[in-house]
C-alpha cells in the first residue's frame, strides 16, 4: 500500500460532517488511489447527541466504503474548542507521516473543520516539509461545481525570527517590559531590534498588545503549539 520508505504516496484530508456522500464525491473527484492515504476528520464535541451520532455513522459508513475499495483509513477527531489544539493534532498526524504531497478537501464537514484543514497543511509544509505539494479541492454541496487548485506558491509564516519570538512568548513572557528584558540573551538581538519585531508580528496578526501585555492570537497560539512543542 505504501512505498518502499512506509510513506503514502498522496495523503489526502476530508471533514466530515453529516452526509458521507459528499465525501464519496470528493473521492472520486480527486481520485484517491489504494496506495493512498485517507484521513477523515470531524467534530467530536458536536452539541446533540442525535448529531454526534449522525457525524459517527457518517464517519463508519466511510470507512467501509474506502477500506472496502483496500485503501487505508485513519481517523482524527478534534474537540472544535481550542483553535491550536485542532490545529496541533492535524499537524502531528503528517508530521509522523511525513508526505510530500497533500491533497485537502474542503467539500464537507463545518465550515470551522476545513479553514482548520487548511491552515494545518500549510503550516506542516511551512515548517516541517518546504517542498511538500499541497492541493486543495473545493466543491459545491450540489456537486454541480468545483475546483481543485495546487497552493504550493502560498507561504504562511514567514522568517525565523518570528518563530523564535512566538516560542519565547509562548513560555510566558507576557509583559512587553519583561519580553524585551529577557530577548536579548534568548533571542541574540537588540531591544530596539525587538520592538520592532513585536510590531511586525502584531501587524502580521500573530500577536496583540494591550496596555503594555503582550497576547498570542489564536494563529499565533496555533504555530506556536505546534513549533513549540517538545
Amino acid at each position: 500500500m505504501n512505498n518502499k520508505e512506509g510513506i503514502p504516496k498522496v495523503v489526502h484530508l476530508f471533514g466530515v460532517g453529516f452526509d458521507e456522500k459528499l465525501v464519496i464525491r470528493a473521492v472520486l473527484k480527486v481520485g484517491v488511489k489504494p496506495e493512498d492515504l485517507v484521513v477523515l476528520t470531524y467534530g467530536a464535541t458536536t452539541s446533540g447527541e442525535f448529531e454526534r451520532e449522525k457525524v459517527k455513522n457518517a464517519v463508519r459508513n466511510l470507512r467501509k466504503v474506502l477500506e472496502g475499495a483496500g485503501i487505508k483509513v485513519i481517523e482524527i477527531p478534534i474537540g472544535a474548542v481550542k483553535f491550536s489544539d485542532d490545529v496541533k493534532a492535524i499537524v502531528d498526524c503528517l508530521k509522523e507521516m511525513r508526505p510530500s504531497h497533500i491533497v485537502v478537501s474542503l467539500g464537507s464537514g463545518m465550515r470551522y473543520l476545513a479553514f482548520v484543514l487548511l491552515f494545518s497543511c500549510f503550516l506542516y509544509r511551512e515548517l516541517f516539509m518546504r517542498d511538500a505539494k499541497v492541493v486543495v479541492h473545493v466543491a459545491r454541496e450540489d456537486g454541480l461545481y468545483d475546483i481543485t487548485a495546487n497552493f504550493s506558491i502560498v507561504r504562511v509564516v514567514a522568517g525565523r525570527r518570528k518563530l523564535d519570538a512566538l516560542c519565547l512568548l509562548h513560555k510566558g513572557l507576557t509583559r512587553r517590559d519583561e519580553a524585551v528584558k529577557k530577548s536579548m540573551e534568548a533571542l541574540g538581538i537588540r531591544h530596539s531590534a525587538f520592538y520592532r519585531l513585536l510590531e511586525r508580528m502584531e501587524r502580521d496578526g500573530l500577536i496583540a498588545i494591550k496596555d503594555g501585555v503582550i497576547e498570542l492570537t489564536e494563529f499565533g497560539e496555533a504555530i506556536a503549539a505546534v513549533k513549540c512543542s517538545k
